[in-house]
C-alpha cells in the first residue's frame, strides 16, 4: 500500500509540474497586421505613386502588391501604382497588400482614376533665338484632362 502510495504521489507530483508549465507557457505571440500609407486618393493617366505597406507582428516584412482592375491600374513588387489606361468614367479600383508572413492579413488603399489623359502643353518649337526688339510667335496645344 505504501509502495502504491509513493506512486500515486510521483504520478500527481508529475501531473502537478506539468500543468506549471503548460499555464505558464502563454502564447505570447503578437497578430499580423499590414497597413498601406498614402495620402494620395485620385490618380490619372501619366500619373505614378510609390505607396509603402507596415507590416508587424511578423518577422517577414515584405507585402505582394495587387491591382483589383488590372487593366486599369499596374501596381509593381515595390508598390509603384501607374494608370494603364484612362477609364472612360472616373474609376475606383483598390490596390492590395498582402502580408508574406500571413496571407490572410491584407490592406487596401483606394484610387480613384480619373476619366481622360493627364493635362500636358507643348510648344511648337523647342528652342527660339530672338534679338533684342525681335518676337517670335509660339503655339501652346493643350492634350488631356477634356483638353481645355
Amino acid at each position: 500500500m505504501k509502495r502504491l502510495m509513493k506512486k500515486a504521489f510521483v504520478v500527481i507530483m508529475a501531473l502537478t509540474a506539468l500543468l506549471g508549465v503548460v499555464a505558464c507557457n502563454t502564447n505570447t505571440a503578437t497578430e499580423v497586421n499590414v497597413v498601406i500609407g498614402s495620402a494620395v486618393t485620385e490618380i490619372r493617366a501619366g500619373d505614378s505613386v510609390t505607396l509603402t505597406a507596415t507590416v508587424t507582428g511578423a518577422d517577414d516584412k515584405t507585402v505582394t502588391w495587387a491591382s483589383s482592375q488590372k487593366d486599369i491600374l499596374s501596381v509593381t513588387e515595390d508598390g509603384v501604382v501607374t494608370v494603364v489606361a484612362a477609364p472612360q468614367e472616373d474609376t475606383e479600383v483598390a490596390v492590395i497588400a498582402t502580408a508574406n508572413a500571413d496571407t490572410s492579413k491584407k490592406a487596401a488603399h483606394l484610387f480613384t482614376v480619373l476619366k481622360g489623359e493627364a493635362l500636358s502643353i507643348s510648344l511648337n518649337t523647342k528652342t527660339a533665338t530672338i534679338k533684342a526688339g525681335e518676337t517670335v510667335k509660339l503655339t501652346a496645344t493643350v492634350t488631356g484632362a477634356d483638353d481645355t
